[in-house]
């Protein structure tokens, strides 16, 4: 039981990561694409 519920709070665990990390690289797109329409002679 105790092995079930580690993999499960593993499991859980990697699934938050994932969508954080998907999360801020959507964020970090949505940023670039509107400096770039705001400044585009300043975006990097």
């Amino acid at each position: 039981m105790a092995a079930a519920k580690t993999a499960f709070i593993q499991a859980h665990s990697l699934v938050l990561a994932t969508a954080g990390v998907l999360l801020l690289l959507l964020a970090a797109g949505i940023w670039r694409s509107l400096a770039t329409v705001a400044k585009p002679q300043s975006a990097l």
